[in-house]
């Protein structure tokens, strides 16, 4: 899996690490562990790519985001595509929304 932390202000990338936690083996966690202090007052995003379980078969995503990503009369619709989908289109070369 890859992991992206961004500043959605600033489009800075943070380095990080992430470590995924089975205490409960069906609903998995991803623990993130910023490497510098995150600023007050910013917002960040975080994008988990090609997310696999510990047995290595891809995770699928929640019904949660598919309808935030494809239903415009979800609350979040706009946010996601206007705001934290083209932030990290800018910030990061190789991000595109619609390979994946």
């Amino acid at each position: 899996s890859i992991t992206l932390l961004m500043n959605v202000d600033t489009l800075d990338l943070v380095h990080h690490s992430t470590e995924v936690d089975y205490l409960d083996a069906e609903r998995p966690l991803i623990l993130v562990f910023p490497s510098e202090p995150l600023r007050h007052g910013s917002h960040y995003a975080l994008a988990v790519w090609n997310a696999t379980g510990a047995n290595g078969v891809p995770l699928p995503p929640k019904a949660g985001l598919i309808a935030v990503l494809n239903d415009s009369s979800n609350m979040r619709y706009e946010h996601f595509h206007d705001v934290l989908i083209k932030a990290f289109e800018k910030s990061v070369p190789w991000f595109s929304f619609g390979s994946n």
